[in-house]
């Protein structure tokens, strides 16, 4: 429930400071997808980890 909130917020204070708009999304995904991997990581989802960066790696088209 928090990132529901948050986000927005965090978005709204980028675009005030001058961040332009279309970077905002992007950079929220990232923060958003680095929180993901860090509580796997924590919590010992390793399996999870390793699922998460071979979607990850698929989306990206990299071999």
């Amino acid at each position: 429930m928090l990132p529901l909130i948050f986000f927005p917020a965090i978005g709204t204070v980028l675009f005030v400071v001058g961040m332009p708009v279309s970077n905002i999304p992007a950079f929220l995904g990232y923060c958003g997808g680095i929180g993901v991997t860090v509580t796997l990581a924590v919590t010992g989802g390793r399996r999870a980890l390793l699922a998460l960066a071979h979607g990850v790696i698929a989306a990206t088209g990299s071999k």
